[in-house]
């Protein structure tokens, strides 16, 4: 999909807008992140999920984030965009960290990176491109790796590693060099901002501090983070669930709730609930959703959520339905994000049965050779439509009608095409 946000991204260095691991100084959205970083996207790997549930154990914390596998970046990121909040990781890069340290590295970068989350560093890459928030300056940005490391080492005392263990990610990969003009503080700051954190647990082991949640009930964001996981994985009804409870609970982005979980309902054709939440999005605010996409969507499902589609529901919807069809049709090329074509072809083919109710014969037929041609669904009643249409055309051709009726009865078996084409023949 060819979004303007993006290009305004591309403008800009990343390291400028989100908090890296980045240890060396150096995703319908996660992909386009993953991509905006030169990376390939993957769902995350078990043992990332299974780390990242023992961090987040120690403060009592349900996932408010997206993980996903980022190969190819070598690097670990947090941050947010369109809307919701990520921690990218290249697999590669967390392994050959352990292989030259030992598995504790990768506990405590996931932890670092919990922590840019955790202190609100994250902001949102979209936001920082209209220019509504201004990039943090290099004293900002090695302020914020501090507390992120203070974060580390506070998770790390929790799980049962060692001080040395704690900050053998940043011996590996730091240096002592004059930082003044880096993101990233220089090894023996961030030692000691990892040892606060370590001590500051340590004080208080009887409780786990102020990281602790005291509520056992998940908040409304939560349920946001837990609906996108199962968007994810695949897991549609259990999504639709936990998009509900994130709305019905005042979740802080409800744009993006209402939004998801109307593409839910489409996936399992519920079209109407679909209409429903993408008009109620439009309510709230959604700068980094292109324009293009949400007419597009709003258009597809308002056509859809009339169970039955053609000249026959046009009666009841009047030019409006018309107007629908043609907005999917004409903003259909321009996003990637929407591939099967066969949306296409059912467009066309409602366009078809709409010029007929107009008697609009030649451009019924147009509509009708356009659905055959992105492989929509059609039957023995389409090609007597088709036929019927093009005999009431100036260029009516009785070759192409005895061919379209001679389809519409020998292979579909349609009774009035086989009566047409004995009578015409």
């Amino acid at each position: 999909m060819i979004r303007f946000s993006l290009f305004i991204l591309l403008s800009f260095p990343l390291n400028s807008f989100s908090q890296y691991c980045n240890y060396t100084s150096t995703e319908e959205d996660a992909t386009e992140l993953c991509n905006l970083s030169g990376g390939v996207m993957y769902n995350s790997d078990r043992n990332a999920e299974r780390a990242l549930d023992k961090v987040l154990s120690v403060m009592g914390l349900s996932k408010t984030f997206v993980l996903k596998q980022c190969n190819d970046i070598s690097n670990c990121i947090a941050t947010s965009y369109n809307g919701v909040r990520y921690i990218l990781y290249d697999k590669k890069f967390m392994d050959a960290i352990a292989n030259k340290t030992n598995s504790w590295s990768q506990l405590s970068i996931l932890a670092h990176e919990v922590g840019h989350h955790i202190n609100g560093h994250s902001i949102d890459l979209v936001v920082y491109a209209t220019g509504n928030v201004e990039t943090p300056t290099l004293k900002e940005s090695r302020q914020m790796e501090l507390e992120a490391d203070e974060f580390s080492g506070f998770i790390m005392y929790h799980l049962g590693a060692s001080l040395d263990q704690a900050q053998s990610a940043i011996k590996l990969l730091s240096n002592n060099n004059d930082d003044s003009r880096s993101t990233h503080p220089s090894r023996h700051k961030r030692f000691a901002a990892i040892e606060k954190g370590y001590n500051k647990a340590r004080s208080n082991s009887s409780n786990k501090g102020i990281y602790t949640k005291n509520n056992s009930s998940l908040t409304a964001d939560e349920y946001f983070y837990k609906a996108m996981e199962n968007r994810d994985k695949g897991e549609t009804n259990l999504a639709i669930e936990n998009f509900s409870k994130a709305i019905s609970f005042g979740c802080e982005d409800m744009f993006q709730a209402l939004w998801n979980r109307g593409m839910q309902y489409q996936k399992i054709k519920e079209y109407k609930l679909a209409y429903h939440d993408f008009k109620d999005a439009e309510r709230y605010p959604a700068p980094y959703l292109e324009k293009e996409i949400m007419l597009y969507q709003l258009a597809f499902a308002r056509v859809t959520s009339l169970g039955s589609i053609g000249g026959d529901a046009y009666y009841n919807y009047g030019d409006n339905m018309l107007e629908d069809i043609n907005t999917v049709i004409e903003l259909f090329p321009l996003l990637e994000s929407v591939t099967d074509e066969r949306i296409l072809g059912m467009m066309y083919y409602t366009r078809g049965d709409i010029y007929i109710t107009l008697y609009s014969y030649n451009k019924a037929v147009d509509a009708y050779e356009s659905s055959i041609k992105y492989g929509y669904f059609v039957d023995g009643a389409f090609y007597f439509k088709l036929a019927m249409a093009r005999i009431k055309t100036k260029r009516y051709n009785i070759n192409k009608v005895l061919k379209e009726l001679q389809i519409g009865c020998e292979k579909y078996n349609y009774a009035p095409s086989c009566k047409a084409y004995y009578e015409i023949k």
